[in-house]
């Protein structure tokens, strides 16, 4: 009976061995020279392949958007101006102001109708002598005066052409303060008509006053007309029929700048030179030359044109 249970048990063994053996991991596979040979064991298949990494988790489905129509560019807006702060006080920038409006046709150019006022000071000349062939006033008087005088003008006209005026003026020089001094060669003596507190130096005539850019203020003037040379005493012209009076031919010359001060209308300065010949009998029937001027004299003007 012993003989029949052998078998039975070395079955049993062998199974116990079989599952007694751990197999060999995949990462650290048993090396081939520490495995004892196994004889009683079927030959086995060699090492299975890794497992397959594990799958991801189910995420949510992917959603595709619609398509969408082309996005238009928002509407053009000024950029806000920046600000800033200084101290306690909000400063804005702001945008420059617009221009000016442009002055209208005809502004700033010398043109059209003209019109000049003008007043100042200027050093008053007159050298005066006598043809006394009868010794009315003791023989031959010939002398000068020399003081200041005020100078003024008045003037209207038109424009001809470009930068040309054309019109007639009245210019003056009244003699304010002067002293009058004998020449060596004087005989007789001045009779006291001839030497009054105040006189006046006339010239009235036409005149042209030419600006070489009709837009800027540089000009040139010029008047040649009649001159008359009056006494005033006290202040007041003399009136009566035995007052002194002389006249003549006398011319005006002047340069001048302006600048404008409206459309139409320009202040400036002018340089003037204002001289006359004249000749007039006293009381006496006696026959006198004067040689008068106003030069150099220096004037405020104001001109429309």
């Amino acid at each position: 009976m012993l003989h029949r249970s052998l078998p039975f048990f070395a079955c049993l063994s062998l199974t116990g061995l079989a599952f007694g053996q751990t197999p060999p991991s995949p990462e650290a596979p048993a090396s081939e020279e520490l495995r004892a040979p196994d004889t009683a064991t079927p030959p086995q298949p060699g090492p299975l392949p890794p497992p397959a990494p594990p799958a991801p988790p189910p995420s949510a489905p992917l959603h595709v958007a619609p398509p969408h129509a082309p996005r238009q560019a928002p509407p053009h807006v000024a950029p806000a101006l920046p600000h800033s702060r200084l101290g306690h006080h909000r400063m804005r920038m702001h945008a420059a102001p617009p221009p000016p409006p442009a002055p209208r046709e005809g502004a700033h150019v010398h043109d059209g109708f003209y019109m000049r006022l003008g007043t100042g000071f200027g050093m008053y000349r007159e050298q005066l002598e006598n043809d006394d062939d009868a010794g009315v006033h003791g023989g031959d008087v010939s002398g000068s005066t020399i003081g200041l005088a005020s100078v003024g003008e008045f003037a209207l006209g038109g424009t001809l052409g470009r930068g040309w005026v054309l019109g007639g003026g009245f210019y003056t020089a009244t003699l304010l303060t002067g002293d009058y001094s004998d020449d060596n060669d004087s005989q007789g003596t001045l009779p006291l008509e001839m030497d009054p507190d105040r006189r006046d130096l006339v010239v009235f005539g036409p005149f042209v006053d030419w600006y070489p850019n009709p837009r800027k203020g540089f000009h040139l003037q010029a008047a040649l007309g009649l001159a008359a040379l009056t006494s005033r005493n006290g202040g007041r012209f003399d009136d009566d029929d035995d007052g002194y009076e002389a006249f003549g031919a006398g011319i005006v010359l002047g340069v001048g700048y302006e600048w404008w001060i409206g459309d139409e209308w320009s202040l400036g300065v002018l340089a003037r030179t204002q001289a006359a010949g004249l000749t007039g009998e006293d009381d006496s029937d006696v026959r006198w030359i004067h040689g008068a001027s106003a030069s150099p004299s220096l004037l405020l003007t104001l001109t429309y044109h």
